[in-house]
């Protein structure tokens, strides 16, 4: 199953023309206290399952000449990608606004920074 995901973010990738694809790290997997049994289980082979599927695009990714990218997610919405410094966020937490009055959408912003962390220098 992961190969069919693979092949699709693959087909959107040179469909797109995209020069890198970049996927979130997330890290250690960390399991609910009270998961056990077959729920625990589950979690850990949907993990493992990322994990292997994220592995699989860059291998076809590298073999297109597609660059690829794990980021850390941790950050990238806390600085504006304007440079004009950290953001505040609204009540709901969705919309940061800059030190120079703009507001954009927190996700938006950290594609942004997402995007030119990618960048080659």
């Amino acid at each position: 199953m992961f190969r069919r995901h693979a092949d699709e973010i693959i087909k959107f990738a040179l469909k797109n023309e995209a020069d890198v694809i970049v996927f979130e790290y997330l890290g250690k997997m960390r399991l609910p206290k009270n998961s056990y049994g077959a729920k625990r289980l589950r979690a850990k082979l949907q993990y493992w399952a990322k994990l292997k599927m994220q592995d699989k695009v860059g291998e076809k990714a590298h073999s297109l000449g597609i660059r690829y990218s794990r980021v850390l997610a941790r950050g990238t919405s806390l600085y504006a990608f304007d440079g004009s410094g950290k953001v505040e966020r609204n009540n709901k937490r969705d919309i940061a606004i800059f030190t120079n009055g703009k507001e954009y959408h927190c996700d938006l912003s950290a594609s942004y920074n997402i995007r030119s962390s990618t960048l080659p220098p």
